[in-house]
């Protein structure tokens, strides 16, 4: 959506973002002014280095003259107005702004195309690398570094307020990461090493997080042979017993793992690179509880093409691999996730038929692959998950 004339603060209000600027981040000394005004005019305010700060601060002025499409509930009233903050290292080339101007200019205009809204927390996935320069695909936003709180916002003289927020470039493999999980988890995981000056130069810390899973994954998997579970396995059992059914239902409780793990966002950054419009077309559609999405993203035809019916340690993340240590081990210690589903296909049976030769005990096999399926082993496995947790924190 654009604007035959760009929305712009009047003077009071600039003088009010300006003084901000000045009291918050430091005295500007130079400013790139935006050549092509398309819905908004976006200046970026640069702040040298100092004695104090070893890094030029870039603030953008004229994000905050648009009113971004925040939600209608009150708590969002004083976050429809925005300016973004972004830091880099005291060898950034201020002559020409290069890669850092241009990042700063397409987050701002991002509300004002998508008619949508940003604050702390939020991300952007870009189509690319924002040049040759810097191979950053996404930024995520948080609270600005100064520590003065006072800083996040700007009253305007109508009353309105103007948020400030940080910018955090990120690699292809961190914005992937960050998709599947929410900002704390990905604070503790990524943030602490990325910081808040973005350098292009520094290491992809999803590439080194997934060296550190691997090594992870050698010590907590070591006594399961990297294997999780095998369709295989129970498909084996159909065939020496007999039994009236297809090879599709061996991996029945196996799709249910993979689809509970991809909506609580367990999946590693390796997988969420290959496989992540799946992962989060799934989330997207949670709240659907009918038939039609149990066939149509279907996990168990996912499993066995993609990844020949076996669950790895490597497709979770590292949150992902210790619950999957706890919950899906050896089953030397309850719970155990096929115990689960075990007990489970006995309460659907009922104990008479859960014993019958019909069924020679594989009746876990026999449980009709229905959305009810998924939603109450879902409901189990979200106490399970809680379970874990607060013996994390003991």
């Amino acid at each position: 959506m654009y604007f035959n004339e760009p929305e712009l603060y009047d003077d009071d209000e600039r003088i009010a973002i300006e003084d901000h600027i000045e009291t918050y981040f430091g005295e500007f000394d130079f400013v790139f002014h935006e050549t092509v005004d398309e819905g908004i005019h976006v200046d970026v305010y640069v702040i040298e280095p100092n004695e104090e700060r070893d890094f030029y601060t870039l603030v953008t002025v004229g994000m905050g003259a648009h009113q971004m499409n925040v939600p209608a509930d009150p708590e969002f009233r004083n976050k429809s107005r925005a300016e973004l903050v972004l830091c880099v290292p005291s060898d950034w080339d201020m002559e020409t702004g290069g890669w850092a101007v241009q990042l700063l200019m397409e987050t701002a205009h991002f509300p004002v195309e998508e008619n949508a809204w940003l604050e702390a927390g939020h991300s952007i996935e870009m189509d690319g690398p924002v040049d040759e320069t810097a191979a950053f695909s996404g930024v995520i936003l948080t609270s600005t570094y100064v520590e003065e709180r006072e800083a996040d916002s700007c009253a305007l003289p109508n009353g309105d307020t103007v948020c400030f927020y940080q910018v955090i470039p990120l690699f292809y493999e961190e914005i992937r990461t960050y998709s599947s999980m929410d900002l704390v988890d990905f604070a503790e995981q990524c943030l602490s090493y990325i910081g808040f000056i973005a350098d292009p130069k520094r290491e992809n810390t999803c590439i080194t997080v997934e060296r550190e899973y691997s090594e992870i994954q050698k010590q907590v998997f070591s006594s399961m042979e990297q294997c999780m579970d095998d369709a295989a396995w129970h498909y084996s059992k159909i065939e020496e017993k007999g039994l009236p059914l297809n090879e599709a239902t061996g991996y029945q409780h196996m799709a249910v793992y993979l689809r509970w793990c991809m909506e609580h966002q367990l999946m590693s950054a390796a997988f969420m690179q290959e496989y992540g419009d799946i992962a989060d077309y799934i989330r997207e559609q949670g709240s659907r509880t009918d038939n039609c999405l149990l066939l149509e993203c279907d996990l168990r035809h996912f499993l066995r093409e993609e990844f020949d019916g076996v669950l790895h340690p490597a497709m979770f993340n590292q949150e992902g691999q210790a619950f999957a240590a706890w919950y899906y081990g050896e089953g030397n210690q309850e719970p155990y996730f096929p115990a689960d589903i075990d007990r489970y296909a006995c309460a659907y049976f009922g104990e008479e038929r859960y014993h019958s030769d019909v069924f020679q005990d594989e009746a876990y096999l026999f449980l009709p692959w229905e959305e009810m399926y998924y939603q109450n082993m879902a409901r189990l496995m979200n106490k399970r998950f809680r379970q874990w947790k607060a013996k994390q924190k003991k």
